[in-house]
């Protein structure tokens, strides 16, 4: 399918006034260019399913440009590009975005070639990236391992309220732990992810182990 057939859905996806869910998995997508530049001014859209076709970096580096253009007013929670092609320069563009975005909860890349560079922009992103709350990246062998896990070991953090750590600390006082953290760490019971709070917030993470 050439990104010419593509250009009248992209048209529906840039001014469709209440489009939310868009499946277009399984299809031997070659291009998506047209749907990626049209996510710069989708305010609609909560879920795009592109999985299982055979898009490249192009495709990858549209759809991280018009999330990054639109950060402030795109609202798609749920990006799925497994099982494509998009390889290690469009993964870490995918990745790079994250940066500025916090609409996207989900986010799958497993099976798409992916391999250092996406690893070490992820692990950047992630250090900014508060609301990524479920990562694939299963199936990309050239993805090393030590960056992989420290990648979801961050996603972990954000599940058990990291978020909620990162506002609190924004605000003018810190005088009590933000409400809603730590019954969401204990809640787990994973002995790494109470290190990492510890370390973020030490005078915090004390008042609430003692209250």
């Amino acid at each position: 399918c050439s990104d010419r057939k593509l250009i009248p859905l992209a048209e529906v996806l840039r001014y469709h006034p209440s489009l939310e869910v868009l499946y277009l998995s399984y299809n031997r997508l070659a291009s998506a260019v047209p749907l990626g530049l049209a996510l710069s001014t989708n305010t609609t859209l909560r879920e795009l399913h592109l999985d299982h076709n055979r898009l490249t970096s192009d495709c990858a580096i549209a759809i991280a440009q018009g999330l990054s253009q639109n950060s402030h007013h795109t609202k798609l929670a749920v990006l799925c590009l497994n099982s494509n092609s998009l390889g290690d320069r469009g993964g870490a563009a995918i990745a790079s975005m994250l940066k500025v975005n916090t609409s996207i909860t989900t986010l799958q890349l497993a099976k798409n070639e992916l391999g250092a560079t996406t690893a070490q922009m992820l692990g950047e992103s992630l250090q900014h990236n508060v609301t990524l709350l479920e990562l694939g990246i299963d199936q990309n062998p050239d993805l090393p391992q030590e960056e992989k896990g420290q990648i979801l070991y961050l996603v972990r953090a954000n599940r058990a309220g990291r978020y909620l750590l990162r506002h609190h600390q924004q605000q003018p006082s810190h005088a009590t732990p933000p409400l809603g953290l730590w019954p969401r760490v204990l809640a787990r019971l994973e002995l790494d992810l109470m290190y990492f709070f510890l370390h973020e917030a030490p005078s915090i993470t004390a008042m609430a182990i003692t209250t």
